[in-house]
Formats: structure tokens, sequence, C-alpha cells
């Protein structure tokens, strides 16, 4: 196994990072599994933690199919191959974006909300 733990891979990216010391970096997350490398790495470089806040899209009448993510300010990704021209799917996909980022962003401010101890880095 290369790395025992996440927080492991952390400290092990921290390492060659490490030039940015001083610079104060913002080290930039997406919940749940990356905040505590995140953490990690933030706090070694003397950084910033943030967090992204995201939803899945899921693939038309398949919630468990990833087709790509919506950020809470309405950045959209999309998967190659879900750029297929599909009626169907393009049609889904014109809704599902305004969908999702209210949702993003609500999550943005319940994590705000249940944790004030680390708030997010002000852009």
């Amino acid at each position: 196994m290369m790395f025992q733990d996440r927080a492991h891979a952390a400290h092990l990216l921290a390492k060659p990072l490490n030039s940015y010391r001083g610079t104060k970096p913002l080290v930039v997350a997406i919940p749940r599994g990356a905040v505590p490398m995140a953490k990690i790495l933030a706090e070694e470089l003397d950084g910033e933690l943030d967090i992204v806040m995201t939803r899945k899209l899921h693939a038309p009448g398949s919630p468990e199919f990833a087709i790509g993510a919506v950020d809470e300010t309405g950045w959209t990704y999309l998967a190659d191959y879900a750029r297929r021209p599909v009626r169907r799917t393009n049609t889904f996909l014109a809704k599902s974006p305004r969908n999702a980022r209210p949702c993003a962003a609500a999550a943005r401010n319940t994590r705000r909300n249940a944790d004030p101890s680390t708030p997010p880095a002000e852009s």
C-alpha cells in the first residue's frame, strides 16, 4: 500500500509543497473525504483552509451514476462521456444544475453554521 491512510498521504504531499510555506496558501477541499487531508496541508503550510460545496449531477433515471457536478456558484462540470448529444440528457442537463446549485449553497451555509471555528477563507 502506497499510503497508510489519508493523513499519511497529506503529510507526504506537504513535503514537495513546502516552498509555499509562509505565503499563506489557500488549500481548497471538497467534503467529505478531502477535508481532513486539506486541513493537514493547510496546517503544515501555514495556510488557510476553505471548502467547495458540490452536488453530483446524475444520469437521467440513474441517480447513482455520476455524469458531472455543480458547485455552489453554479459552475458545472460535465464528464466527456456525458457530452454525447442525446435529447433526453440535454433536457435533463438544462434543469439539473439549476436544481443542484441551491442544494450546494445550502450545504455551504449549513457547514458554516455547524462549524464556525473553521470559517471559510474570504475570496
